[in-house]
């Protein structure tokens, strides 16, 4: 719950009430839960929502999240698994943990292609690696 959450926010607008953050459990607690109760979604990886790749104060698009979502799905079919495609406009920012960035660069070529014929038109590889939560880096400049 450290991070800027829009999401959280936007919900909690519509009425969604969050029990397990009004209980004070945590992501791993409900982990403990899970495995506990028998449940095999108890080490299912996280998934962000797609929106979290877009700038805070860009629009939330079908387009940009088929983008990023088709883009993602490349990069894991190739190896790269902990990863975020971050679009800034028509510009993409891989992120990834730097022991993939050699996987990456070996097929620089089929990316350049795969990601400009889903409407990317600039690709970046981000040398700060995956991290997560990112895209609130900005906002300790505002």
């Amino acid at each position: 719950m450290s991070e800027h959450r829009t999401g959280l926010i936007a919900a909690t607008e519509e009425g969604i009430i969050h029990p397990f953050i009004m209980a004070g459990i945590t992501k791993e607690e409900i982990r403990q839960i899970a495995r506990e109760r028998g449940l095999i979604v108890w080490k299912k990886p996280s998934a962000a929502c797609l929106a979290s790749r877009l700038p805070y104060w860009d629009e939330i698009t079908l387009t940009n999240l088929q983008i990023i979502e088709l883009s993602e799905a490349f990069l894991a079919e190739n190896g790269i698994i902990q990863l975020r495609v971050r679009l800034h406009g028509r510009m993409s920012r891989i992120e990834a943990i730097p022991e993939d960035f050699e996987k990456i660069l070996a097929i620089r070529e089929d990316i350049i292609h795969h990601f400009k014929d889903v409407g990317i038109s600039y690709i970046t590889l981000d040398l700060a690696g995956y991290r997560s939560g990112s895209m609130d880096e900005v906002l300790l400049n505002i």
